[in-house]
C-alpha cells in the first residue's frame, strides 16, 4: 500500500494539521484508549511550561478498558505531576463529538463558559483536524490550538511507511465529507484557529 508523494502532501496538508500553541484557559484532551501515557506525558509537559491552568479530560468507556478513559488518563497525569484539582474528567463520551457536548455542562459549572476564550485540545495526531473540526461544531467562538502525541508508536515523519496506519488515515479521510454534510463537524474558522 505505497502513497505517491502527492498523496502524502496532500494528507499531511489537509489531515495532519498544526496550530501555532500559546497560553489558554484551558486544556482540553480527547480521550483514547491508544497512547494513554503519551497524552498524559505530553498535556504534563503543556502544564509545567504553564500553558493552561485547567485541563478537562473526556472519555468514556471503550473497548479495552477497565474504567472509562477519563478515569485512566487523570491518574497517569496526576502520576506525571499535574495537580488533582487543576483536573475536570467527563466519563460518558463515546466519540469526539460527546467529548465536546458531554464536557461543555460540566466546564460551564466548574469554570463559567464565559471566562473560556482559548482551548489547547490533545489528541492522537492522525485525528487533528477532525478534533478541531469537532470543537468548531460545538463550540465556535473560542480561539483553538492543538498539540499532538504519538498514541500509536509512529511519528508525523514515518506514519506513511506504516501500512496499517495508512489505513487508519484513509479512513479518517473518509470520515471527514460525511460528518460534515451531517453537521457532525464544522471547518475550521480561520478566525478562531490558525493552522500552520
Amino acid at each position: 500500500m505505497q502513497l505517491t508523494e502527492e498523496e502524502i502532501r496532500r494528507i499531511e496538508s489537509y489531515l495532519l494539521v498544526r496550530t501555532p500553541i500559546r497560553r489558554a484557559d484551558l486544556c482540553f484532551v480527547f480521550g483514547a484508549r491508544a497512547g494513554e501515557a503519551a497524552f498524559a506525558a505530553e498535556t504534563a509537559r503543556l502544564w509545567r511550561a504553564g500553558l493552561f491552568p485547567r485541563v478537562i479530560v473526556s472519555g468514556g468507556n471503550t473497548p479495552g478498558g477497565d474504567e472509562p478513559e477519563a478515569v485512566t488518563l487523570r491518574r497517569r497525569m496526576i502520576a506525571e505531576g499535574i495537580p488533582a484539582g487543576a483536573i475536570l474528567i467527563e466519563t460518558e463520551a463515546r466519540h469526539s463529538g460527546e467529548n465536546v457536548m458531554l464536557s461543555l455542562p460540566i466546564l460551564e459549572r466548574e469554570i463559567g463558559l464565559e471566562r473560556i476564550r482559548s482551548v489547547i485540545a490533545v489528541g492522537q495526531f492522525h485525528t487533528s483536524r477532525r478534533y478541531l473540526m469537532t470543537l468548531e461544531r460545538y463550540w465556535p467562538g473560542i480561539e483553538k490550538m492543538l498539540v499532538t502525541a504519538e498514541s500509536h508508536g509512529i511519528g508525523r515523519a514515518d506514519w506513511h511507511r506504516h501500512p496499517a496506519f495508512i489505513s487508519l488515515i484513509r479512513g479518517e479521510m473518509a470520515r471527514i465529507e460525511p460528518y460534515l454534510a451531517r453537521n457532525i463537524i464544522a471547518e475550521i474558522d480561520p478566525a478562531t484557529c490558525t493552522l500552520l
